[in-house]
């Protein structure tokens, strides 16, 4: 993944085909086990964007990141 933006289109692209579930445990399994594939600037950018738009989005955002690490 080598542009900003990507990584969430990736992910979004990845859900919406039915490879990945929409779930933060999921998604951060995903991020833990691919990581060396993604720049980690790039990464950090993705897991640092999300959960500014309200409740909960602000939860599913930390479940990410809680899961992640």
């Amino acid at each position: 993944i080598a542009a900003k933006g990507q990584l969430k289109k990736g992910i979004d692209y990845l859900i919406a085909a039915g490879h990945l579930t929409p779930s933060p445990r999921h998604i951060s399994a995903f991020l833990k086990i691919y990581q060396s594939s993604f720049d980690p600037d790039i990464l950090g950018d993705y897991l640092g964007e999300g959960g500014f738009d309200g409740a909960d989005s602000i939860d599913f955002w930390n479940l990410i990141r809680f899961n992640y690490v």
